[in-house]
């Protein structure tokens, strides 16, 4: 024992020191909370008396002991007793570092040399590494102790070396499938056996790193993922539930994921579900976490959201107020331009909304956001100011043909016939569209498919001798469905071509997974599409090859189109209301 608190002394200075003899002071255990409503979550085990006293020796500083579990997923089958870790806080509440307390094999197989190791594994609140406590001598059977000078070796070759032991190796074992050593199939030497247990040290460094850092996340995760796995639950219980979690989840990216879940959820519950007001539900909105200017653009635009549906309206006004006096008037200007200036279009105030809405419009560009340049054109058309509001109304057809209202707005243009002004648009985005004509060369790679009777087809655009327009989406992408739409009266466009109906193909590629590919030809078959859909069976990986060898963006749904040839000559840009149908109408024609 005295061994062990020695071999810490040399390397905690930066924890505060080491103190040998009995601890002073009285540290504190907190327990992780158990979540309720259903969820199902094991509270750790507390640590006893005398564990307290041994964490309180090592971090002499610390006042507050939390146990945290770890899933048992992020454990290896010879570990899953080792299920907690701890969490260490100074007086003053501050985060100090990390302890686990881990009790073991060292190898899987019951012959194993050595017997059952007993640490404490320390870390830095950086999850760096500084040290290990042997609670129990690290022996071999059979053989005195490991010396301390054999123990601090390893220590500091953890230290300088935290993917492996520095020291030489005359012998070196494969770590098993499920993560734990492989048993010596023969008798093996002294140093052979030293090795192996370098390689368990090795491992269970590493491991500890590993769950430091992802078992908070993983906790969030599935708390999150029960709720949303739970079809039982109607929009406005799956937002309370999510509201009640919500206040302590850790990862900020799993926060933001729950709060618009939540949002959503209780917007479906008030429009879809007609549910009354819940006002406890929309102080968490306004509130969602201890660090809620972490979440301070998901607040803004949850509130956003029933701003630009028009529903309620005290909600929306209390979460304006409260982040104008939240945030200092520099920061997330357009943002908070945005969700007052919808407020106030929505509430009919159309004086006062057209300057916040101006401003947003300088920050938030049209191709982001059309909604907002819509609004803003018809206050303006709406204040007779027309000169102004001609000019957003020509840019907002240009960008969004298809964008309800967009058309109508071009009358605030008194002196302009609409038909020609229209069409002069229309000659505009035509221009523009195939000056983007790509020159490459390279021939699209041959495309591994699946149809939706799980035959294989090889699809080779370079032998089709026409041109190839393909849409790479996904089956759960609303923007896939509405090109789909699109891609249909494309089809039925260029088939009453003469010029054009037996030299253009369209081919769709819906990404699936081997566990999703049965969906996959549901949706094909139920899908009312007048062009072929193939399964890409390996998750997008004819896409992947695709955009590596045209330099395509990753996202989805993209839309390419090739010549003759199979050299890929035109990318659509990705925008919920362009025309679709009639820009590859330019485009084929032009490739003809």
């Amino acid at each position: 024992m005295i061994l062990g608190w020695m071999a810490l002394c040399v390397s905690t200075a930066l924890l505060g020191g080491c103190v040998i003899g009995a601890p002073g002071g009285s540290p504190a255990m907190v327990q992780e909370r158990q979540f309720k409503d259903g969820l199902d979550v094991t509270p750790p085990t507390p640590p006893t008396k005398l564990q307290l006293a041994q964490y309180k020796r090592v971090f002499p500083n610390g006042s507050i002991f939390r146990a945290r579990s770890i899933p048992a997923f992020m454990l290896r089958s010879t570990d899953l007793s080792n299920d907690t870790y701890i969490e260490v806080y100074n007086n003053q509440g501050k985060f100090i570092g990390y302890l686990r307390d881990f009790r073991g094999p060292v190898c899987a197989n019951d012959n194993c040399a050595y017997t059952p190791v007993h640490l404490l594994l320390i870390y830095k609140p950086s999850y760096e590494f500084v040290t290990l406590i042997p609670l129990k001598p690290l022996q071999q059977k059979g053989n005195p102790p490991l010396s301390e000078q054999e123990v601090k070796t390893y220590i500091e070759s953890l230290q300088s070396s935290p993917s492996g032991l520095s020291r030489p190796q005359t012998s070196k074992r494969p770590i098993e499938a499920e993560g734990t050593l492989n048993p010596p199939e023969t008798p093996v030497d002294s140093q052979s056996q030293l090795d192996l247990l370098g390689l368990r040290l090795v491992q269970l460094s590493r491991d500890t790193q590993q769950i430091l850092r992802g078992a908070p996340i993983a906790w969030d995760q599935q708390r999150l993922s029960q709720i949303l796995e739970n079809v039982n639950l109607d929009n406005h219980s799956r937002a309370k539930s999510i509201a009640r979690i919500l206040p302590r989840i850790e990862s900020s990216d799993i926060a933001h994921q729950a709060y618009r879940i939540l949002t959503h959820s209780y917007l479906n519950a008030l429009q879809a579900d007609g549910i009354e007001a819940d006002l406890e539900l929309e102080r968490r909105l306004l509130n969602p976490h201890s660090q809620k200017l972490a979440l301070i653009v998901g607040v803004i635009h949850g509130c956003y959201l029933f701003a630009s549906e028009g529903i309620r309206a005290p909600f929306v006004k209390t979460c304006i107020a409260q982040v104008e006096n939240e945030l200092p008037s520099n920061i997330l200007v357009g943002e908070r331009a945005l969700l007052r200036g919808t407020f106030l279009f929505n509430q009919g105030m159309i004086a006062e909304a057209v300057s916040p809405l101006e401003l947003a419009a300088q920050d938030i560009s049209i191709r982001r956001e059309p909604i907002l340049h819509l609004r803003l054109t018809s206050a303006l058309t709406k204040l007779s100011r027309n000169r102004q509001a001609c000019a957003h109304a020509q840019e907002l057809y240009y960008q969004h043909p298809l964008l309800e209202g967009a058309k109508e707005l071009l009358r605030s243009c008194k002196n302009q016939n609409q038909e020609k002004l229209i069409n002069e648009l229309q000659q505009k985005k035509r221009t523009s569209l195939l000056s983007t004509v790509r020159s490459s060369n390279k021939i699209v790679p041959t495309l591994q498919l699946e149809n939706e009777n799980s035959q294989k087809v090889k699809v080779e655009l370079n032998k089709a001798n026409k041109i190839s327009v393909v849409f790479f989406f996904e089956k759960n992408s609303l923007r896939g469905y509405k090109e789909i739409a699109k891609l249909n009266a494309f089809a039925q466009m260029y088939r009453s071509d003469k010029a054009l109906k037996d030299a253009v193909q369209i081919i769709g590629i819906q990404m699936a997974n081997k566990r999703k590919i049965k969906d996959s030809r549901e949706f094909i078959n139920e899908y009312n599409t007048n062009f072929p859909i193939l399964i890409d069976p390996n998750r997008a990986s004819n896409f992947a090859s695709f955009t590596r060898t045209f330099s395509v963006p990753s996202g989805m749904p993209t839309i390419a189109v090739t010549n003759a040839q199979g050299h890929v000559r035109f990318l659509l840009p990705q925008s919920d209301y362009n025309d679709t149908a009639l820009e590859l109408m330019w485009i084929v024609q032009e490739l003809v």
